[in-house]
């Protein structure tokens, strides 16, 4: 009877590998063994290569750049010498590991969480093998920049050259977009400066005084605004800084203003009576009607607060001089001396130019006061086509009467500041929309006529 032996065959036989287990008959002494029935009697045991080799893992995610938002990441681990991945952990910022294939870095509107996190992130396979610890990082910033004005040079202008805004600036990323935007009294964009990259610390920019179109500005009040924007988004805004421009200008002189649709404009001279002027200016906010003041500038000087008031009501301003003179006796000087004056008045009180539009008291003027005008800024001198009269207290019925009667598309009304005019005003506004007349200011008039 033959018995069975384990020989280890060194070599390869009919096509398998060297190394193989055979299990084959061999004769005892004495004994004639019997050959192999086949080669599938041959019983074969594979033994693979030790897994010694950790998976790989990557993220997904994860960038150089700043957030304001949450950030998600996703490990994913591939094992290729096949034992099969066992478990991805991660940890934040050298905390505790946490089992996982995604990782949400939280960017609270308290701003807790701002700053570079580290995370840690590695796979270990069924076989036991760990990988070594890779690490990413996620910055978060919620925060806006912060700034401080140091200046705007110079304030008023007298020609057409740059001025400078200069600030102080920072953020947690140190880069920041610097935009500035530029309005006239209306609230209409007229410029805007190309972003400008800043880094902490103090940082500036220039306007040229031109419109987008390359063309100088008119003279008048423009206000400045500096937006700031950071490498995650934030943004934070500026307070507006007011500009005057002063420059010399041909004026021109205006009774009406045509092309205007069916709008008319009601201006207000003089002052003197404080009650009068805030009575004036309820009627026009309680009605959603504009109109345009003509103050003396002493009266500007004695009330700062109606002064404000007026501006803030977005109510048009202009120059009556200082004393109410007829200006046809003043020299140049002494007309550009009032003019300046009354100027002065407004910015002093209110933050205001009084620029573009001066009126000549009682409408009376010569070459040379419009000469002096022109040269202070004031590009329009504007005069009327309707007067009720309502300087020789008429009575309220009368002063409704005469406006309304005569009021027509593109007309400006001259009235005064006065009692029975204040009194008379809310008759005046429902008169004119009864005729589909609008009451309006000067501003919304020559826009309305196509002029800035």
């Amino acid at each position: 009877m033959p018995c069975l032996a384990v020989v280890r065959v060194a070599a390869a036989v009919a096509g398998l590998a060297a190394g193989l287990l055979l299990v084959l008959p061999v004769a005892r002494a004495g004994v004639v063994s019997a050959p192999p029935r086949s080669l599938a009697s041959v019983v074969v045991r594979d033994t693979p290569p030790p897994d010694v080799t950790p998976p790989v893992t990557t993220v997904s995610g994860a960038d150089d750049a700043w957030h304001r938002q949450a950030v998600v990441l996703t490990f994913s681990a591939i094992d290729r010498d096949g034992s099969g991945v066992a478990y991805t952990e991660y940890r934040l910022d050298g905390g505790a590991w946490t089992q996982g294939t995604h990782l949400r870095v939280t960017a609270p509107a308290d701003h807790t969480n701002d700053g570079v996190h580290t995370i840690g992130f590695r796979s270990a396979d069924v076989a036991g093998n760990v990988e070594l610890e890779q690490t990413c990082t996620v910055k978060i910033d919620t925060r806006a920049p912060s700034f401080k004005w140091i200046a705007l040079a110079p304030t008023t202008v007298y020609r057409i050259a740059p001025v400078r805004l200069r600030f102080r600036t920072w953020d947690r990323s140190d880069v920041v977009h610097v935009t500035l935007t530029v309005f006239d009294t209306a609230g209409d964009k007229v410029a805007t400066r190309p972003s400008l990259t800043v880094h902490n610390g103090r940082a500036g920019t220039t306007w040229s005084l031109r419109y987008g179109n390359g063309q100088p500005v008119m003279p008048g009040l423009y206000r400045l605004r500096l937006t700031f924007v950071d490498a995650a988004g934030n943004t934070s805004v500026s307070s507006l800084r007011a500009l005057r421009c002063l420059r010399p200008v041909r004026t021109t002189v205006w009774r009406h203003i045509p092309h205007c649709g069916r709008r008319v404009a009601l201006t207000f001279d003089d002052g003197g009576s404080p009650w009068a002027w805030a009575r004036i200016l309820s009627v026009l906010r309680a009605h959603h009607v504009k109109a345009s003041f003509f103050i003396l500038g002493p009266y500007v000087a004695a009330d700062g607060a109606l002064a404000r008031r007026t501006v803030a009501q977005d109510e048009t301003i202009g120059d009556h001089t200082w004393t109410h003179a007829i200006t046809s006796t003043l020299s140049y000087s002494g007309l550009l001396g009032q003019l300046r004056r009354d100027q002065a008045a407004w910015w002093s009180r209110a933050q205001a130019t009084s620029v573009p539009y001066f009126r000549p008291p009682y409408g009376d003027y010569n070459a040379t006061d419009l000469a002096a005008a022109g040269a202070a800024g004031y590009l329009r001198t504007i005069l009327w086509d309707v007067d009720p009269r309502d300087w020789s207290d008429p009575g309220v019925g009368a002063i409704v009467s005469r406006v309304v009667s005569a009021a027509q598309p593109g007309s400006i009304v001259v009235m005064h500041v006065k009692t029975e005019t204040a009194l008379a005003l809310p008759a005046i506004i429902r008169g004119l929309q009864a005729r589909h007349l609008q009451p309006s200011s000067l501003d919304e008039m020559f826009r309305a006529a196509g002029y800035r």
